[in-house]
C-alpha cells in the first residue's frame, strides 16, 4: 500500500507502468523477509539466545545490498526521454527504499515479540551444488572482483543507449515489415497517433 499512497499523495495517478510498482515492492519485501526468517531459524538451531537480533545482524548487510542495487537499477531509468518511464523510475526507487525499511523493522520486531517456534529438521537446504557453495565461501573477494569487472565493462556502452517507441525501429532494415511500412509512408504519408474523446448524454445511452 505504501507505493500507492506515495503516488496518490504526490498528486499523480496510476499509469500502465506505475500499476506494477506495488507488486514489485511486495515481491522484494517478501524475498528479503524470507532470508531474515531463514537466518532466524538457523540461529534457533544453533542455540542462540537472541535469534531475532542475530537474524537482523546477519541479514542486515545482504538486505541493504539487494535493495541498493535494485534502487540503482530503477534510478538508471531516469536517463529515459519518456516522462512515464522517469516517473516509474522515481516511484520504483521510493518503493524499494520503503520495502527495505519495512523488512528491517517489522520482520525482526515480529520475530522478537511473537517468538515463532521452529520444528526440528525444518531447515530448507538451498545448496544444490556443494562444490560451488564451498568455492563461493572460500573466494568471496575474487568473485566480487570479477563481478565488479563485468559490471564496469557493461557501463562502456551505456552512453549509446537510446529510448525508442517507434514500432518500425524494432525491425531490421531488410525485413518485410520495414519494406511494407516504407511503402505505406510513400503512398499515404506519415502516421500520427490521435486521441479521440467522446461523450454521450444519459438519454441517448
Amino acid at each position: 500500500g505504501l507505493p500507492v499512497a506515495v503516488i496518490y499523495f504526490s498528486g499523480n495517478g496510476m499509469t500502465h507502468l506505475l500499476v506494477v510498482v506495488p507488486s514489485l515492492a511486495q515481491l522484494l519485501a517478501l524475498s528479503n523477509a524470507v532470508h531474515l526468517i531463514q537466518y532466524y531459524k538457523g540461529a534457533i538451531e544453533s542455540g542462540d539466545t537472541h535469534p531475532a537480533l542475530t537474524a537482523l545482524k546477519n541479514g542486515f548487510r545482504p538486505t541493504v545490498a539487494a535493495c541498493v542495487t535494485t534502487g540503482i537499477g530503477f534510478l538508471a531509468l531516469q536517463s529515459s526521454s519518456l516522462p512515464a518511464v522517469r516517473s516509474f523510475s522515481f516511484y520504483g526507487t521510493i518503493s524499494v527504499i520503503g520495502a527495505m525499511i519495512v523488512v528491517l523493522t517489522v520482520v525482526p520486531s515480529c520475530l522478537l515479540l511473537l517468538r515463532p517456534k521452529v520444528a526440528p529438521n525444518d531447515r530448507i537446504e538451498v545448496s544444490l551444488m556443494p562444490a560451488l557453495d564451498r568455492f563461493v565461501k572460500k573466494s568471496p573477494y575474487l568473485i566480487a572482483t570479477l563481478l565488479l569487472g563485468i559490471l564496469g565493462i557493461s557501463f562502456l556502452g551505456i552512453a549509446q543507449l537510446k529510448t525508442e517507441v517507434r514500432m518500425e525501429t524494432f525491425f531490421a532494415e531488410d525485413s518485410d515489415f520495414t519494406a511494407n511500412y516504407q511503402w505505406f509512408i510513400r503512398e499515404f504519408g506519415e502516421m500520427q497517433t490521435t486521441d479521440v474523446f467522446g461523450s454521450f448524454d444519459e438519454e441517448t445511452t
